[in-house]
């Protein structure tokens, strides 16, 4: 088997197994979105996708992280997720394992998700 990252992360992915964390996302409907208070400014939920999964591509940990655009249905959705978070109109619900841990202003959401990632695992 080959040292390549490249082909043993997928061949592993598919087993079941993983040594890089997985990003777990809702498709994004409508409500998603989202308007930060402190700037004003409108950001497409695609966007948070992106950058999160920018965030932890080059960690090598087992990690499922989830960003979801509902905060209602979004923590029973990505249960199964280490850690994640919920976005609402203004404000996010954080997660660990399903569990809300927190709520807060959109504005902090995402440094809090992606320092308690680095934080924890």
């Amino acid at each position: 088997m080959t040292e390549c990252p490249f082909t043993t992360n997928p061949v592993i992915k598919y087993l079941g197994r993983s040594i890089t964390p997985t990003l777990i996302s809702c498709p994004g409907c409508g409500r998603t979105h989202l308007r930060d208070e402190k700037t004003g400014e409108l950001t497409p939920f695609y966007e948070w996708c992106s950058r999160v999964d920018e965030a932890i591509k080059n960690l090598r940990r087992p990690l499922k992280v989830a960003v979801m655009g509902c905060e209602v249905n979004g923590p029973g959705e990505a249960s199964d997720a280490d850690i994640g978070i919920a976005l609402g109109k203004d404000r996010a619900a954080l997660f660990k394992h399903g569990k809300v841990i927190r709520t807060m202003p959109l504005s902090g959401a995402l440094d809090w998700l992606l320092e308690e990632v680095e934080r924890t695992w």
